[in-house]
């Protein structure tokens, strides 16, 4: 499945993002398509898997409350601690201000100091993720 390539249409289906918000997004380097990249007029972007589980994080992070600016830090923190497609491959939380990954056993801030406290919870199961993004693909190769 991780050489299987998607396009725009497929991705917004799998992921509930706008098409104009994925465009967006891969234009201003939150998240690029790994197998082609729109190169200009009439070409087309082409999603990975793996790309398909992170915007669909991403867009459930964008739900909770988190700016597309956060998410850019977030995922450049990712990317320090070793993420090879940040939002795909890790366990996240938010608070709608703040997001969070385990670390070990300690629970990292990365966007703000780590040990700020938050009451109010947002978890993306990136494990869930990637179910729910298999079974919309089951669902686009049926109809």
């Amino acid at each position: 499945m991780d050489t299987e390539g998607f396009l725009l249409d497929q991705v917004a289906r799998l992921t509930g993002a706008s098409k104009a918000n994925l465009a967006f997004w891969a234009k201003s380097d939150l998240l690029r398509p790994s197998i082609a990249d729109g190169q200009g007029k009439g070409s087309r972007r082409v999603y990975g898997f793996k790309d398909v589980v992170a915007l669909r994080t991403i867009e459930g992070l964008r739900r909770a409350g988190v700016s597309v600016q956060a998410l850019r830090k977030v995922a450049s923190h990712l990317r320090e601690l070793g993420a090879d497609v940040p939002f795909s491959e890790c366990w996240l939380a938010t608070n709608g201000v703040d997001v969070y990954t385990a670390r070990g056993d300690e629970l990292m801030a990365l966007l703000r100091q780590p040990g700020q406290r938050a009451f109010s919870w947002a978890v993306v199961d990136v494990s869930e993720v990637v179910k729910e993004v298999r079974e919309g693909i089951r669902q686009l190769a049926a109809a």
